[in-house]
């Protein structure tokens, strides 16, 4: 059960929070007017290209609630590396850990360093693409172009949004499709076609965000409070981000394998 909870709040637990693409002098991503313009709006609704440095370097704490369980989530961002910790419930022992290095996915399991298994890591660098998409459109061959508005619903039997769809395609031709609210211009749907982390099998994906307000340790910068997770079409998870905070002083330590838990 504790490893079907790894995968499944691994599945979507950052990029959900993650900052969108800033276009520069210079930069890679391409696509049609009406995309571009609306890639600029989102941009300034989320802090410009300041906004978006200050969404690298990153603490953050979210409760997650899946298969009836309560997982109580931290997360350290700096750049592409990333230090997850998980605890259920009020369970003792040490959370688990897992971190990404920017080259190697591990897990700490009472402090000893275990392999993921393929499969788990596979998924976990499926979903860290779309959470770089908004850095990576910056610096690799991105394209972007307009869907139009459409409606779509987050879940089955739910309420259907109209939302303004921009469909990223990644260097390597996968795609990744982004719902923005028109009113907030805020992105607040992704979907995408990724491995299942227990089985491998590509489905479909979905994250829907909401309840987007400033806090006030991230310098202001709004985040989405509110996050689910869809797995091909059906709820299976859902969030509350409770603390972000934005730093310049996120030591490397955090993210190597003999890293203790750090002191709040």
């Amino acid at each position: 059960m504790r490893r079907f909870v790894l995968c499944a709040v691994l599945s979507g637990c950052a990029g959900a929070w993650a900052a969108a693409p800033v276009p520069r002098p210079g930069a890679t991503l391409t696509g049609d007017p009406e995309a571009l313009a609306l890639v600029a709006k989102v941009v300034k609704a989320m802090g410009g290209e300041e906004g978006l440095a200050k969404r690298r370097q990153l603490y953050m704490e979210q409760q997650v609630q899946i298969a009836g369980l309560t997982v109580e989530t931290c997360m350290w961002v700096k750049g592409e590396k990333q230090r997850i910790e998980q605890r259920m419930g009020s369970l003792p022992g040490a959370p688990l850990t897992v971190i990404f290095d920017g080259k190697e996915l591990f897990l700490l399991v009472n402090g000893e360093k275990r392999d993921p298994g393929e499969t788990l890591t596979k998924a976990f660098h499926a979903e860290r693409k779309r959470y770089d998409i908004w850095w990576d459109c910056r610096e690799k061959p991105f394209k972007v172009k307009s869907l139009g508005t459409q409606k779509i619903a987050p879940s089955e039997g739910a309420e259907e949004r109209e939302l303004a769809l921009l469909e990223f395609t990644h260097p390597d031709k996968d795609t990744t499709t982004v719902g923005i609210d028109p009113a907030s211009s805020q992105p607040v749907y992704a979907a995408y076609r990724g491995p299942h982390p227990q089985t491998g099998k590509v489905i479909p994906w979905a994250q829907w965000l909401g309840d987007f307000a400033p806090f006030e340790n991230a310098g202001g910068l709004v985040f989405p409070r509110t996050m689910e997770i869809c797995q091909e079409g059906r709820r299976l998870s859902t969030a509350k981000l409770k603390t972000v905070k934005t730093s310049a002083d996120i030591p490397d330590s955090l993210f190597a394998a003999e890293a203790a838990r750090p002191i709040d």
